[in-house]
C-alpha cells in the first residue's frame, strides 16, 4: 500500500467521523427541542386517555364486586333465616359463632331484632359491632322488603371506613353484614391495568372519603378526605362528584400536593349503583411517560453524539482485521452451530421417546380391549381389564409429566403448602411403588430418623412427587433380587423450621460421570439408549429439581457403573403448629338405591362420558337426566329449577359452556327464590389450579377432574345429597 493511499483513506476515515459527529449533534439538539415542545402538551391528554380506560375498567369492577357483595349476603343471610326458623335465636346464635359462610371477610356479622335485642357473632370485634347496637332501629327501617341494601362507606369512631349490608330474614329481624371499606383495593391489584408504576390510585365515595387505595396493605388514607387538601382541588372533586358526566376526565395540576412536589391530580366518575363514586389518581410530573419521552429523546441524541465519537476513533485506528480474526468468530460460528444442532437432535429424541412412552399404553389399551371383546373366557377378559387399568394409569402418568414441564416452562408451577403427618406420606408412597417392587422381585426397605418431627408443613403433594420419582427410577434400573433403601434423615431444626435430607439408594446398574452431567436437563436421559430399554420420558429428574429448588433445597447423585445410585436432596420444611385432626373418613364404596328418589342434571356433550357417569352411578338408584350444552342445561333447569338435586357441568361444551351457564342458572336463582341454591359440580378435564378457581368465581360449588374418580363423585354426592 503506497503513502498517497495511506493518506487518501485516512482522509476519508476522519471526513467521516466528522460528518457522524455533526449529524450526532444536530440529532441530539433536535430530538431536544422536539421532547421539551411535546411534554406539556401530551401530558393531559396521556393521563385522561389513561384514566378513562381505567375508569371503565374500574365501573365494571365495582359493579361486578356490588353484586358478588349482595349474593354472599343474600347466601348467608339465607343461613340465618333458616337457623332462626329451626331454633330461634338460640340456634341462631350458634351458626353466627360457628359458620361465617363463604364470600368476602366478613368482619362482623348480627341480626337486629324489634325487641331490639342483638344476635352477633362472637369472632366480631367490638369496634364494629357496636355501631350495630346503637343504631338498631336504623338498620330495621334501612333494610329493603326484598334483597340486600349495600350502604355507602360508614366512617367508624376510629376513622376507618366500612360498608354495611342489610337483608330482611324472618320474625321482623334484619340480618346485617360488615365488611371493611378496603375489600374494594382488591380491584386493582385483580386488574392487569394501572396508571403508572410511582402513581396512586384511589376510590372515593360521595362524601370525598378513601375506601379503596392502590397501594395495598397501605391503607393509611382510608376514611380521610380529601376536602382539607392543599388549595381547591378536594373541594373540587367533591362538588363537581354528581355534576360530570360518566367517561368525563378532569386533569389539574397541583404544587405541593400532599408535600410531594408538583403533581398531576385527575378524577373521573364510576357507577355505584344509582350514585356515583369517583376514581382518583395522583401522579408525579417526574414519573409520567411524557417526561420519560423528552428524557428517551435526549438520551437518544446524547447516544446519537457518543456513536459518533465511538465511530471516529474507530476509523481513525481501524486497520486491516487480522486474518487469526475472522478464524476466531468462524469458530465460534462453527461451535455455535453444532450446539444447535444438539439441541435439535435433544429435541428430536425426546420427541421419539414421548411418541414411544404415549404408543406403548395406548397399544395396550387397544390390544387388550381387543380381546376382551373377542373372548368368552371371563378370566382372560378379567385380566385385559386389569392390563387396561394399569396402562392407562401409566399413560396418566406421561400426561401428567408432560403438563408438569410446561408448567416450569412458563413459570406457572406453584407449590400449596398444608400440615400433614410425615410417616403416613412415606407410607403412602411406599404402598404406591409396593406392587412393582414385589412384581421385580426386589428388596425395599424405609429407614426414617426419629427424630424428624411427626407433623411437618409443606407441599405434601409435590415432596411425595420428588420422592416416587426416585423410587420408580431405582426400580426401573435395579435387577431382580437387587436392593432398594428409602432414607430419611434430620439435618438441622429451628422453632419453625427444619431441614430434611431424603435418599434413595439402589444397587442397579450405575451411571458415569459424563451421564450424571446432563441428567437433571429437560428432556434429557442418561444415554439415548436408555428409553428404548428402560421407557421413561426423561422429564421425572428435571421436574424434581424444580420442585426440590422451589423447596429451598438441592438434588445431587452418587453414582458408579455398574455398581448402583443414590438419589439425595435436601429441602426446608415448616413445623406444624399442632398435630393433625384425624379425620374418620367414610367408605366410598357404592351402596345400592343410596340415592334412590334423588335427581341428578347431567351437563356434558360427549356421549360416552354421559354414558360412563349412567353406569358408574347406576347402582346407586339415583335418577339422571342429560344435557348436551349450556343452553339445553339452562332450559332444563329453568323448566324446571326444584325439580333437580344437584348438576353435574362439563365446562367446555358447545353453543354455551358450562361457566356461562353456570352464570344463567345462578340469575334465575336469585330473581325467584334467594334461599334455593342447587349444588353444581363442575365435572371437567381442565383440572389447574386456575381452572379450578375459574369454575368457583363462575358460581360453581366444587370440581371433580376427570378421568373421573369413583370415589370423589360419591364424596360430593354423599356431601351435597
Amino acid at each position: 500500500m503506497t503513502k498517497s493511499t495511506s493518506r487518501k483513506r485516512t482522509t476519508v476515515r476522519v471526513r467521516a467521523a466528522l460528518t457522524i459527529i455533526a449529524v450526532s449533534l444536530a440529532s441530539s439538539i433536535f430530538a431536544s427541542a422536539i421532547g421539551i415542545y411535546f411534554s406539556t402538551r401530551e401530558i393531559t391528554q396521556t393521563v385522561s386517555d389513561d384514566l378513562t380506560l381505567l375508569g371503565d375498567i374500574s365501573t365494571g369492577m365495582v359493579v361486578s364486586s356490588i353484586n358478588k357483595v349482595k349474593e354472599d349476603t343474600t347466601y348467608v343471610g339465607s343461613m340465618m333465616d333458616r337457623a332462626y326458623t329451626v331454633g330461634g335465636k338460640a340456634e341462631l346464635k350458634s351458626t353466627l359463632e360457628s359458620e361465617v359462610g363463604p364470600g368476602p371477610s366478613f368482619i362482623s356479622l348480627g341480626v337486629v331484632f324489634p325487641d331490639g335485642i342483638i344476635v352477633s357473632s362472637e369472632k366480631e370485634s367490638s369496634s364494629y359491632a357496636a355501631p350495630i347496637a346503637e343504631d338498631a332501629s336504623f338498620y330495621l327501617e334501612l333494610a329493603p322488603d326484598e334483597g340486600v341494601l349495600v350502604t355507602d362507606s360508614i366512617i367508624m369512631d376510629s376513622g376507618e371506613a366500612v360498608i354495611r349490608c342489610c337483608m330482611k330474614i324472618s320474625g321482623g329481624a334484619v340480618f346485617v353484614s360488615t365488611l371493611k371499606g378496603d375489600y374494594f383495593t382488591y380491584l386493582f391489584s385483580e386488574s392487569d391495568y394501572s396508571i403508572y408504576s410511582s402513581g396512586r390510585v384511589f376510590i372515593l365515595d360521595g362524601a370525598g372519603m378513601v375506601i379503596a387505595d392502590s397501594n395495598n396493605g397501605d391503607t393509611n388514607m382510608l376514611g380521610t378526605s380529601f376536602l382539607n387538601s392543599p388549595g381547591e382541588f378536594g373541594v373540587a372533586v367533591n362538588d363537581a362528584l354528581f355534576g360530570v358526566d360518566t367517561g368525563n376526565v378532569v386533569v389539574q395540576y397541583e404544587d405541593e400536593f400532599e408535600n410531594a412536589g408538583k403533581i398531576i391530580c385527575a378524577y373521573t366518575p364510576i357507577i355505584h349503583q344509582d350514585e356515583r363514586w369517583a376514581l382518583f389518581v395522583t401522579v408525579p410530573v417526574s414519573s409520567t411517560p411524557v417526561p420519560d419521552m423528552r428524557n428517551l429523546f435526549l438520551i437518544s441524541g446524547l447516544l446519537f453524539l457518543a456513536f459518533g465519537a465511538i465511530a471516529s476513533i474507530f476509523l481513525s485506528a481501524m486497520q486491516a482485521r487480522p486474518y487469526d480474526e475472522l478464524d476466531r468468530q468462524n469458530a465460534l460460528l462453527t461451535e455455535l452451530k453444532a450446539e444447535a444442532e444438539n439441541a435439535g437432535r435433544a429435541k428430536g429424541d425426546f420427541l421419539s421417546n414421548m411418541s414411544h412412552e404415549i404408543r406403548t399404553p395406548l397399544n395396550a389399551v387397544i390390544g387388550m380391549t381387543t380381546i376382551a371383546k373377542n373372548t368368552t373366557d371371563e378370566e382372560k377378559r378379567y385380566e385385559s381389564l386389569v392390563k387396561i387399568e394399569d396402562a392407562s394409569h401409566h399413560l396418566m402418568g406421561v400426561i401428567n409429566d408432560i403438563l408438569d414441564m410446561s408448567k416450569i416452562e412458563a413459570n406457572k408451577l406453584e407449590l400449596d403448602p398444608t400440615d400433614f403427618r410425615f410417616a403416613d406420606m412415606i407410607r403412602r408412597v411406599s404402598d404406591i411403588i409396593g406392587f412393582r417392587v414385589e412384581e421385580m422381585h426386589q428388596n425395599y426397605l424405609v429407614e426414617i430418623d426419629p427424630a424428624i418431627p411427626p407433623y411437618l408443613h409443606c407441599d405434601e403433594q409435590r415432596l411425595a412427587q420428588v420422592i416416587t420419582n426416585l423410587l420408580t427410577n431405582a426400580i426401573k434400573f435395579t435387577p431382580e433380587d437387587g436392593d432398594i433403601v428409602l432414607s430419611a434423615h434430620l439435618v438441622d431444626i429451628s422453632s419453625d423450621t427444619a431441614e430434611l435430607e431424603i435418599s434413595v439408594t439402589d444397587t442397579g446398574i450405575g451411571i458415569s460421570k459424563e451421564q450424571q452431567e446432563r441428567l437433571f436437563t429437560s428432556f434429557q436421559q442418561a444415554e439415548s439408549s436408555t428409553s428404548r430399554k428402560y421407557g421413561g420420558t426423561g422429564l421425572g429428574l428435571a421436574i424434581s429439581k424444580h420442585i426440590v429448588e422451589m423447596m429451598g433445597g438441592n438434588i445431587w447423585i452418587e453414582s458408579e457403573l455398574g455398581r448402583g445410585s443414590k438419589f439425595a436432596f435436601r429441602v426446608k420444611v415448616g413445623l406444624a403448629e399442632t398435630p393433625q385432626t384425624t379425620t374418620v373418613i367414610a367408605s366410598n364404596a357404592i351402596i345400592p338405591n343410596e340415592f334412590a328418589g334423588k335427581h341428578i342434571l347431567l351437563a356434558e356433550d360427549i356421549e360416552i362420558n354421559r354414558e360412563i357417569v349412567r353406569s358408574l352411578l347406576e347402582p346407586t338408584g339415583v335418577t339422571i337426566t342429560d344435557a348436551v350444552d349450556g343452553y339445553d342445561v339452562v332450559d332444563k333447569f329453568a323448566a324446571a329449577p326444584y325439580f333437580y338435586d344437584i348438576i353435574f357441568m362439563d365446562v367446555q361444551m358447545p353453543r354455551l359452556d358450562g361457566y356461562d351457564a353456570t352464570r344463567q342458572i345462578r340469575e334465575m336463582e336469585m330473581a325467584t327464590d334467594s334461599r334455593k341454591r342447587i349444588p353444581i359440580i363442575a365435572m371437567t378435564a381442565n383440572v389447574f389450579k386456575e381452572d379450578i378457581k375459574k369454575s368457583l368465581a363462575a358460581g360453581m360449588d366444587a370440581h371433580i377432574g376427570k378421568p373421573i374418580d369413583m370415589n370423589l363423585v360419591l364424596e360430593k354426592l354423599r356431601f351435597y345429597l
